[in-house]
């Protein structure tokens, strides 16, 4: 290679690097680090404005679950109390009626992971179907079917 060739590219090198060194950016742009959601530390750990089972991130840690216990298959009464497990819910509704009519309803009584209720006025003879349905304040919810029968 001739002298006055590698002169070239040292001098064109020579000049990208002073323009390089030589330019100023306005602005400078900062990553935060990853920070994940900690879902039961009521902090807002990942600065979306949500903490905990109010973030969407938690949705599988925070999932509501209702079950009724299991109940006897027929009755002969007309009351008859109900209970079953909750997780991460704050209210259960109940609905109960015999099939074809209209059905009652109303809150069950939420005590840590179980909740219980007392069905009244199952004077008519046949199958009823009992629903009950867990929700959290987040609008996430969960819902159970049993039956029963009454003789």
């Amino acid at each position: 290679m001739k002298a006055s060739h590698t002169l070239m590219i040292l001098t064109g090198a020579a000049a990208i690097l002073f323009a390089l060194l030589g330019s100023k950016c306005d602005s400078v742009t900062d990553f935060p680090p990853f920070v994940a959601e900690i879902c039961a530390d009521k902090i807002d750990n990942d600065s979306d404005g949500h903490a905990d089972c109010s973030d969407t991130d938690c949705d599988n840690v925070c999932a509501v679950n209702v079950t009724i216990n299991q109940l006897a298959p027929s009755i002969t009464v007309d009351t008859m109390n109900i209970a079953g497990t909750v997780t991460n819910a704050t209210a259960v509704a109940i609905t109960v009626g015999p099939s074809g009519s209209v059905a009652n309803s109303g809150q069950a009584v939420v005590t840590g992971s179980n909740w219980t209720a007392t069905l009244i006025q199952l004077s008519d003879k046949g199958v009823y179907t009992i629903k009950a349905v867990a929700a959290d304040a987040n609008n996430r919810a969960d819902t159970v079917v049993a039956t029963f029968e009454r003789k």
